[in-house]
């Protein structure tokens, strides 16, 4: 994936489940760690000071910067690009871009 660089504010996985009621909807931008990697189920865990939030990646068939996954292992740094969404109380990130963190 080329190297883009998010303009929004970078909200932790925290900062995002806390707010949510106001983000609801809305594209944000979210930072944090690699703790589960479930590609079976398009799902990916960030987390960050111990809140951890879902990332709901979309199926294989969108477009080429979520499909580069593979590359993309636990405890990569990874900031997230979606839409804020929740489904019963789960509160989760549908992806529709992936910036693995280098350094």
């Amino acid at each position: 994936m080329a190297d883009e660089t998010i303009e929004s504010t970078l909200l932790s996985p925290k900062e995002a489940i806390l707010f949510s009621a106001s983000l609801l909807g809305k594209t944000i931008d979210v930072q944090g760690i690699v703790v589960l990697l479930d590609l079976d189920r398009q799902r990916i865990d960030i987390a960050q000071n111990g809140a951890k939030l879902i990332l709901r990646l979309p199926p294989p068939e969108s477009p080429p910067q979520i499909n580069d996954v593979a590359n993309i292992q636990t405890e990569t740094v990874l900031r997230v690009r979606g839409i804020l969404r929740k489904e019963q109380r789960r509160t989760f990130l549908q992806v529709e871009k992936l910036f693995p963190v280098h350094g």
